[in-house]
């Protein structure tokens, strides 16, 4: 074969590959940090906030910022970047957007626990009858998980963690059923808890540390107006902001 023909033939092939890769990636929007370049997040359909906790409060996708009842400090991630993570010590972190309280919805967030305390680590619940909205709360040394409706729901059995460590918190709930997952940096993840039962989101905020003096780090917080399904969990799970 001539090395003109042999050329034109490699090129079609390369050709075909891009396109092929180009179709595959149709439908999924990047959204990269400016600080951060080399790290890519997939933006699935039904992302409706996004909260980098790059050092402060801000919503990157979003209506509004988060607050905090203290001092909250730039901390370093899970990756070992400094400035990219928010900690505390006191102080209760809260995030009013109604965007929160979808059913059905996915939350998740990063968390890492310097030291291990008793009580309400991530939720948007309330405590009447059987619970109503979402909770991850923390018993030493580990972290139990309940949602309901007021008026029925699910709740788990404690799952061990360890201070020191980033763990992956994220909450699903659609087609009558709750789904818990927990993962810690550098390890994997797993559905810790799954249920059938009915849900309602809770009128109040997102919080984090609810009347806890937490001394604790909190990192990429997002939230979809959909289930994400147990895959879309788990490559969220290894993305890094």
């Amino acid at each position: 074969m001539r090395p003109a023909t042999l050329m034109r033939n490699r090129l079609k092939k390369l050709f075909a590959l891009l396109t092929l890769a180009t179709v595959l990636h149709c439908g999924n929007t990047g959204v990269y940090d400016e600080a951060l370049t080399t790290y890519y997040r997939v933006v699935r359909p039904g992302l409706n906030e996004w909260y980098p906790l790059n050092g402060n409060l801000s919503s990157r996708i979003g209506s509004a910022d988060g607050s905090a009842t203290g001092t909250y400090t730039a901390g370093i991630n899970r990756a070992g970047e400094s400035g990219k993570a928010v900690c505390v010590t006191a102080s209760e972190i809260n995030f009013a957007s109604a965007n929160f309280r979808t059913n059905p919805g996915t939350v998740s967030a990063w968390l890492k626990f310097n030291t291990t305390a008793s009580g309400s680590l991530f939720q948007n619940g309330s405590e009447i009858t059987l619970y109503q909205g979402f909770r991850f709360r923390q018993n030493s040394p580990g972290i139990g998980m309940h949602y309901g409706s007021g008026g029925g729901g699910g709740s788990s059995a404690y799952n061990d963690v360890t201070a020191g460590t980033w763990y992956y918190l994220a909450f699903t709930y659609g087609n009558g059923r709750a789904n818990f997952y927990i993962g810690s940096y550098g390890g994997s993840l797993s559905n810790v808890f799954s249920s059938a039962g009915p849900y309602a989101p809770s009128a109040f905020p997102l919080r984090f540390f609810n009347a806890v003096a937490a001394d604790a780090c909190i990192d990429d917080l997002v939230s979809y107006g959909r289930e994400l399904s147990a895959d879309e969990v788990k490559e969220n799970f290894l993305t890094l902001e």
